[in-house]
């Protein structure tokens, strides 16, 4: 109301004194909107200062009579357009996670100082961070798919927000132009907290509207923004006075998305009735929040747990999940309501020109309660759509070494990304290495010696069960750590004190490598010049020409690593398994089981000693590499799955051709003195004419593969004995010792077949030692060893193991004095047996036993040793913790 200027005067005529005068004035009832002066003038000022210069003034409307009044209609919203509620917004897929590390972080571990000279484990360690880049990049990539065809307005923000953690895997994506303007927008600084100073009742000229203010439609007449707190009683009362029925405010209804949706004008969706701020001092601090979008984390949350206030000036869709239950001044009372269910306004406020000036949004006057609109019925939310997870770098499976990619893998564990193989594979590379028809000679040997065909069998059987027994065990060493046998033998010795076992471990491998390459020149000579496929080169030519090419593939196999050594494995086996089926077959019929029973028994020291030749041949020649094969086993794999495939892929093609030499060379002692003497010439004179390149196949597949490994292995041996090299650098030395250890052999003609046996069994004894001792602390210890100690001293392991390292040295000095050789420069040997009350010529004396001894000796030396095995495993747990 308006009070008047001026009271009604006195009657001076009145007796009556005056009385008390009213500080109010009520006004008579007014005939017509209309008919107030002052109205007028108020009003007139009220439309003076609407921003006419940047909208064109509707047209004026019709004069009403003067004394009708305007009736509002029922429903002010009848016959405006409004949007479809809009559909819930797609859940955004969480983006993937960074596992590789960045350019700094991989520039400052891959320093060369700080690995001791060990340059291939840098090489492996940059080759998996390449390898998770490149993985990363599929998932990014798959990702921002997802995220793009949600069709999520937000999108380059989301995937440039996610690629930009990413540097050194891809090019970040520059952000897009209107989000620098966003940018910009929210690096400015707020405004000083506090109430804002009362606007004037008319804009000056040059006033310019902030640039963050939201447009006003075409056609809209925009009201000034006025704050009561600021203005007297007085012009509050003139802006009330002047202010249209509440029914007669103007609402803004949110314009539909232009997203090319199909809306359906037959079923309008239900509408809100806009939210009224209970206290109108600042609307554009709220009117601010039009911009505002439903950011997301990258981990897939909210950015923030409250939703972002909507402006009080909007009119958004019901949510179709949650029917309006309270009137409309109660919701109009809550200026921060915010329904949990119902999704933000469907069409963010367009962004306006920094050059442009915006006009001022009008302050909704606080109005009486309004009839609220129909609802209809409530619609069931779609169900989220459902993404199909993305593949990450532990979905990628390992892969093993290639076949002809140099390995750089030495001393150190194998690294998790190449550990693919399975434990079937074992049995191909064992197989390929004991699947010689030079074997068959094995089986001469014992009926040689005077054994019958049964204990020959028995012989072959218990030296060919241990042997695989032995390797099963050992096996577990490689498959815990990752790193080769006499590596993880440190933790038995000590890191200094494992220098002897190593030493031992080189020169087996060399010799033996020397050895098979030697077989190998010899065999294939005999079966070319018998054949007449030598071309007039002669058998000592053509054997040496023969060793050498095999000592070249085997080196350069060797060389290159497991990768090829595995394919040749693969290769070899099934050939081999071929040629051996075929050598029994077209031998079959030379097979006399007759004559091979009548052969009576000898003595039963003779068993032991036909074992103690086997288990030196077939199991302790490659126990100190036993795991070297297994280093790329998955580390998942089953431990007994390992073991029982080496010992099978051991066991079968031995035992299958030891007990067919024996079964051939007992039933006819021509064969039998022929396959001693030269057991290839002798079966190449056996077999069809047209079986000799079939022969020479099977004689040198087998041997090539067996120097392989052994010149492979070795080179692990000879790293252990000096400071930290190359792997290739460690087979190249061994490949050089071998190579004059075979060019020896050459050189010393015929009658080797001695030597090599009597090497064979007197090597086998410090094997021996150590096979008990490790073979036994494997079997004993409760935990797996500490890999980083096995590299350097200092670490968990002491630089000696008193106990066990004396024991091996007492073990193998023990175990050469029971056995025998014939060569000169080794009748030392078996220098306790005069000890014993035993004839000279006694069978036992001549049954090598101190093998076997000194195997059973090491297990008793690591049974000794447990108390301080115990101590290890508190200290390799703390290390490990």
């Amino acid at each position: 109301m308006v009070d008047s200027p001026a009271s009604a005067p006195d009657d001076a005529d009145s007796v009556t004194p005056p009385g008390p005068r009213r500080s109010t004035y009520t006004p008579p009832q007014a005939q017509s909107p209309d008919d107030d002066p002052i109205a007028d003038a108020i009003a007139a000022e009220y439309r003076a200062w609407v921003p006419v210069k940047r909208q064109p003034e509707p047209p004026a409307p019709a004069a009403s009579a003067p004394n009708t009044p305007v009736t509002p209609p029922e429903n002010p919203l009848a016959g405006l357009s409004a949007p479809e509620a809009a559909p819930p917004s797609p859940s955004i897929p969480p983006p993937p996670s960074r596992a590789s590390l960045t350019d700094a972080d991989l520039v400052a571990v891959l320093d060369p100082d700080l690995a001791g000279g060990n340059t291939g484990a840098l090489i492996n360690l940059f080759e998996e961070q390449l390898t998770l880049r490149e993985q990363e990049l599929r998932q990014l990539d798959a990702w921002e798919e997802q995220v793009r065809r949600l069709g999520v307005e937000s999108a380059d923000e989301i995937v440039a927000s996610v690629r930009s953690a990413y540097t050194g895997v891809i090019d970040v994506i520059p952000p897009a132009a209107h989000a620098q303007t966003s940018s910009a927008s929210a690096s400015s600084p707020p405004a000083a907290a506090g109430p804002a100073p009362a606007p004037p009742l008319a804009p000056a000229p040059n006033d310019v509207p902030s640039a963050d203010s939201a447009p006003t439609a075409p056609g809209q007449v925009v009201a000034p923004v006025i704050d009561p707190a600021t203005l007297t009683a007085g012009e509050l009362s003139s802006v009330l006075a002047d202010a249209p029925p509440p029914d007669m405010a103007q609402r803004t209804v949110a314009t539909p998305p232009e997203d090319g949706l199909d809306l359906d004008e037959s079923v309008p969706p239900p509408l809100v009735e806009p939210d009224i701020a209970e206290s109108p001092s600042d609307p554009l601090a709220q009117a601010s929040n039009w911009d505002a979008l439903l950011a997301t984390a990258t981990d897939g949350t909210p950015a923030t747990s409250e939703p972002p206030a909507l402006s009080p000036f909007t009119l958004t869709p019901a949510s179709p999940s949650a029917p309006a239950e309270t009137s409309a001044l109660d919701e109009e009372s809550r200026p921060d309501r915010q329904s949990d269910s119902a999704p933000p306004s469907l069409e963010p406020a367009p962004e306006t020109p920094p050059s442009a000036p915006a006009p001022v949004p009008a302050a909704t006057p606080v109005a009486a309660p309004a009839p609220a609109a129909p609802q209809p019925p409530a619609a069931e939310t779609p169900p989220a759509a459902e993404h199909p997870p993305l593949p990450t770098a532990a979905d990628t499976p390992a892969r093993g070494p290639r076949s002809f990619a140099l390995e750089q893998s030495a001393l150190e564990p194998t690294p998790a990304a190449l550990r693919a193989g399975r434990a079937v594979r074992l049995f191909w590379l064992w197989f390929a290495v004991n699947a010689s028809v030079v074997t068959v000679a094995l089986g001469a040997l014992l009926i040689a010696d005077g054994a019958s065909l049964r204990q020959a069998v028995l012989a072959a059987l218990g030296g060919v069960a241990l042997s695989s027994f032995l390797l099963g065990v050992i096996t577990r060493t490689g498959r815990w750590s990752g790193q080769p046998t006499i590596v993880v033998a440190r933790a038995t010795f000590g890191t200094v004190g494992n220098a002897i076992p190593a030493g031992v471990a080189v020169l087996v491998r060399v010799l033996w490598a020397s050895a098979l390459l030697y077989l190998l020149g010899i065999g294939v000579a005999e079966v070319l010049v018998e054949a007449q496929l030598d071309g007039g080169l002669g058998r000592p030519t053509l054997t040496v020409i023969v060793a050498a090419v095999g000592f070249l593939i085997a080196a350069a196999a060797a060389l290159v690593g497991f990768g090829l050594i595995a394919r040749l494995g693969a290769i070899i086996a099934p050939l081999a398994g071929i040629l051996v089926v075929g050598l029994i077959v077209l031998t079959g019929p030379l097979v006399d089981l007759g004559n091979a029973l009548s052969i009576p028994d000898g003595s039963w020291a003779l068993l032991v000693g036909g074992s103690v030749l086997i288990l030196s041949a077939i199991g302790l020649a490659w126990v100190s590499s036993g795991g070297d094969l297994v280093r790329y086993q998955a580390p998942g794999a089953s431990g007994t799955a390992a073991a029982l495939w080496t010992g099978l892929g051991v066991a079968a093609p031995a035992f299958l051709l030891i007990g067919w030499g024996a079964a051939l060379s007992a039933s006819n002692p021509v064969v039998l003195e022929g396959l001693v003497a030269n057991p290839v010439d002798t079966l190449a004179r056996l077999l069809p004419l047209w079986y000799p390149v079939p022969l020479a196949l099977a004689v040198a597949l087998s041997l090539i593969a067996g120097a392989a490994f052994s010149l492979y292995s070795g080179g692990f041996a000879v790293l252990t004995l000096g400071a930290p090299a190359p792997r290739w650098l460690g087979v190249l030395i061994a490949a050089v010792v071998a190579a004059a250890a075979l060019v020896a052999l050459i050189l010393a003609g015929g009658g080797v077949a001695g030597l090599l046996r009597d090497a064979l069994v007197v090597l086998a004894v410090p094997v021996a030692a150590w096979a008990g001792i490790v073979g036994t602390e494997t079997l004993l210890r409760r935990r797996r060893v500490h890999a980083p100690s096995l590299l350097q001293p200092g670490g968990v392991y002491p630089s000696v193991r008193w106990v066990p390292l004396a024991g091996f040295v007492v073990t193998t000095a023990l175990g050469l004095g029971f056995v025998t050789a014939s060569t000169s420069w080794l009748a030392w040997t078996g220098y306790l047996w005069p000890l014993l009350p035993l004839p000279a010529d006694s069978a036992w004396v001549n049954s090598d036993a101190g093998v076997i001894l000194a195997l059973l000796l090491g297990a008793i030396v690591a049974a000794i040793s447990l108390p301080g095995l115990r101590r290890l495993h508190d200290v390799e747990a703390s290390a490990t913790a």
